[in-house]
């Protein structure tokens, strides 16, 4: 209960943090200017574009939960949807649990297994944010490219070239690679080291449901797919609020991938319910290497945040509503649901070879010549 609530205050503390940082920062009289200029046709082709993104991302899932069990399309579209508004409605990110326990619960399948489903898609946009960011410094150089953007340029091609290697090194070594990864989580407090335990072993149990290379190949493409849908979302938007008038074609290309990749993984930030604050710190961030004005990005952050959790929180609360859910009853099943989920994830990394961390504590993991 405590840790709920301390998550929870975390979130909000964070949220109001980022919000005054950009409020700061923002003319309220060029906030209006930057509203009443704007060109709201642009709206409807970026919200059709985001709907349609959601789409693929539901079509990526049933690909990923295929060599596990055959999902409709309609099941993991509405139980992705029901995730994502969960996101925005509650705290402390409790959509990814939601999504885990209503497929498990629907599909009877392991919430484990349905987590760790939910974990490698997660996975698998991160490092596809990371590579559109490598591509839009290189190919797409900001107007301000010294510095910080140069840095982030460097660091994100680091973090992309690592996590290919290590995801390599996980498929062709998996037990070499768990028992490292398991003696450098060893320095860390005990509650981090059982998270970090936890989500290693779902992303391993993951990895092992996608079983050919054909699999692997829709996954990489359809997360390409997503990711440039949603970029051309924000690429209409930055022509919305006529950023266009202020930088070239190639440019506003580069602005509209920055704005994608820093939002998203902004996002990931503990924040309040539907991102608010932090979402429009990373705006603001992003275009600011574009010479775009703070209460520019503000707006245009403002207005994309807004359009994008109202569709998201409508279609999900549609179909929680035909399912006859109810948020008293996640509330009541999360405990339960968690204990098992716990229990299931500790058979799984006894399975892989993967030492229990409160075990790990107790004795050093050594390595030897075998395991290579």
């Amino acid at each position: 209960m405590f840790k709920s609530l301390g998550k929870q205050l975390l979130g909000f503390g964070l949220t109001l943090f980022f919000l005054a940082i950009v409020l700061l920062n923002v003319k309220f009289d060029e906030v209006g200017t930057a509203f009443g200029q704007a060109n709201y046709l642009y709206l409807i082709p970026a919200i059709a574009i985001t709907f349609l993104a959601y789409l693929v991302r539901a079509w990526r899932w049933q690909i990923i939960l295929k060599p596990t069990k055959e999902v409709s399309y309609g099941a993991s579209y509405s139980v992705m949807m029901i995730g994502f508004m969960a996101n925005n409605l509650l705290p402390a990110r409790i959509g990814e649990f939601v999504r885990a326990y209503t497929l498990g619960a629907q599909e009877k399948i392991s919430k484990s297994l349905s987590l760790a489903t939910i974990v490698l898609e997660r996975v698998c946009d991160g490092l596809t944010l990371v590579a559109f960011m490598g591509i839009a410094l290189v190919v797409f150089p900001s107007p301000k490219q010294t510095g910080w953007t140069e840095f982030i340029e460097i660091f994100s091609t680091a973090v992309f070239v690592f996590a290919i290697l290590f995801l390599v090194f996980l498929i062709v070594r998996e037990k070499l690679a768990l028992r490292l990864v398991s003696f450098l989580m060893k320095p860390l407090p005990n509650g981090l080291e059982k998270k970090a335990h936890n989500l290693l072993t779902s992303f391993v149990l993951g990895l092992h449901a996608l079983k050919n290379g054909r699999s692997i190949i829709a996954i990489v493409l359809t997360s390409a797919l997503v990711w440039a849908m949603e970029g051309c979302s924000y690429y209409l938007m930055l022509r919305a609020f006529k950023i266009d008038q202020i930088m070239s074609p190639l440019e506003l290309i580069g602005a509209g991938v920055l704005l994608l990749v820093f939002v998203n993984l902004g996002t990931m930030v503990p924040s309040a319910p539907g991102f608010f604050g932090v979402y429009q710190a990373a705006a603001t961030v992003a275009l600011g290497a574009y010479a775009v004005s703070s209460a520019t990005a503000f707006s245009l952050a403002l207005l994309t945040n807004t359009f994008q959790y109202v569709m998201v929180t409508a279609i999900g609360l549609v179909f929680f509503t035909r399912r006859n859910m109810s948020f008293k009853a996640l509330r009541a099943n999360k405990q339960a649901g968690d204990q098992e989920q716990e229990a299931e994830t500790e058979e799984v990394a006894t399975s892989l070879g993967l030492e229990d961390p409160d075990e790990a504590a107790k004795q050093k993991t050594s390595f030897s010549a075998a395991d290579s």
